[in-house]
């Protein structure tokens, strides 16, 4: 019988790094241990698949910086797109004035 779950310590072995590299990838979420059990545990489904996949080489949490990042920078430029449009209506408005 195939098993279905692997120790930290297994998966250490089998990924040839060490036990806090294991935990630093769960934390990153790369891998998920088994909640249900107090001992940490891995679905062998779920490692078998990162094995045959390259690991991303941007961590969740830089992922996560990132797409905060670039939500800032979009709420900047509406703003300064409003600034624009406003300011386009004022000079409209100073032409026709001045006319």
């Amino acid at each position: 019988m195939e098993k279905t779950l692997i120790s930290r310590e297994e998966l250490a072995q089998r990924w040839g790094v060490n036990v806090r590299t294991i935990i630093k990838y769960e934390q990153e979420g790369v891998i998920t241990r088994n909640p249900n059990i107090p001992v940490p545990r891995y679905n062998v489904s779920e490692i078998n698949k990162l094995d045959g996949f390259e690991i991303s080489p941007m961590s969740p949490l830089e992922r996560k910086r990132l797409v905060k990042e670039i939500d800032e920078l979009k709420a900047r430029a509406e703003k300064a797109e409003d600034a624009l449009a406003k300011m386009n209506i004022i000079i409209t408005e100073a032409i026709y004035i001045n006319r």
